[in-house]
C-alpha cells in the first residue's frame, strides 16, 4: 500500500489494508518515529500472542508530522485471551 495523505498532511479516511514493512517504510522516517514505533511492536507482539487478528493506527502518528508525541491505536478483541493478556503485558496495572 501507498500512503496517501491530504493537503493537511492527513491519512486519507477509511481502513488501509497494510504490511508491518510499509508502515516502516512511510511512517517510521525518523528517529522519533522509529523510536515510536519500536515500541509499538513490542506490544503488537504482545497482542498476536494473545490472539489479536488486526490493529488500527489512527490519530497524529498517521500524518506528516514530523515530530508526533505518540501512536494512537485500538484493537480488535473479539479473539484475544485476556488472561494471556494479563500475563504477557510488560506494565503492570
Amino acid at each position: 500500500m501507498i500512503f496517501i495523505f491530504d493537503q493537511n498532511g492527513n491519512l486519507l479516511p477509511g481502513i488501509h489494508l497494510t504490511t508491518w514493512e510499509e508502515i516502516e517504510e512511510y511512517l517510521a522516517h525518523n528517529t522519533r518515529r522509529k523510536n515510536l514505533l519500536s515500541g509499538l511492536k513490542q506490544g503488537c507482539e504482545i497482542l498476536k500472542q494473545c490472539g489479536c487478528q488486526r490493529i488500527y493506527l489512527c490519530g497524529i502518528f498517521v500524518t506528516t508530522k514530523k515530530l508526533p508525541e505518540d501512536i494512537d491505536v485500538c484493537w480488535e478483541d473479539d479473539q484475544v485471551d485476556f488472561k494471556l493478556l494479563k500475563e504477557l503485558d510488560p506494565i503492570k496495572h
